[in-house]
Formats: structure tokens, sequence, C-alpha cells
């Protein structure tokens, strides 16, 4: 699927479902405390919709390798979508980032929700 390992994966998924515990967004990749929208990477950013936190995750972890971060967290959420597929899900597979976003937005979607994908797919990564 890419040319990122698994264990890395994994390591992505885990700090952005924490990213996500911490404050989940809707309508926008990620948002100040005051709701203002910013972008995933901002260092003010205290909530993450499902892809703004593996964007934000992945380059706070490369951030002199931006490219190959946002590459990394392209991967991260294609395995999200799978899952989501997995599930029953209906999940674009044209634009990893843009289906989440529209899953994340969707006025169904609970926090909760978004958290049982993340620990989903981080226990089937790790299975297999």
């Amino acid at each position: 699927m890419s040319r990122f390992d698994r264990a890395l994966i994994v390591t992505v998924l885990r700090g952005a479902c924490a990213r996500v515990r911490s404050g989940w967004a809707v309508g926008f990749q990620a948002r100040l405390a005051d709701e203002s929208p910013v972008p995933p990477e901002h260092p003010l950013a205290a909530r993450w919709c499902t892809f703004g936190a593996l964007r934000a995750e992945c380059l706070a972890r490369m951030p002199d390798e931006r490219e190959a971060a946002l590459q990394l967290a392209e991967a991260s959420a294609k395995y999200l979508g799978l899952m989501l597929e997995h599930l029953g899900e209906r999940v674009r597979k044209e634009s990893a980032p843009r289906s989440l976003m529209e899953w994340n937005d969707s006025p169904a979607r609970t926090h909760e929700d978004v958290l049982r994908v993340y620990a989903k797919t981080i226990m089937a990564l790790q299975r297999a």
C-alpha cells in the first residue's frame, strides 16, 4: 500500500487518535479552543478532524520533510478508509483525505465513532 512500514503507521494512528481524543473538530481540519479554524499543524490547534489529526501528527514527526510527511498522512488515511469500508461505511477511494473528512463531517458522526475507527484500525494493523 505504501513505502511506510506498518509499525510507523500504527504509531501515527495512535498519535492522531490521542489528538482527536483531546479534541474533535467538524467542518475544518483543525480548530483553536475558541472554535476558529486553523491548519491542523498550527501550534495552538486544540481540536482536529479525523484526517487533520493524521496530517498534524505526520508533520510534527517529520517537520523537515513536508512532502514525505504528507505522503505518510495519506497512507495512514488509506488504512482508516479501508477499515471503514470493512465496517460497511461507504468511503470513496479517489482521495483518502477528502473521503475521511466527509465521513468525519457527517451529521450522524460522533466523537466516539471516530475514536472507535482509530482503535479498530490500530488493532487490525497490529494483528497483521
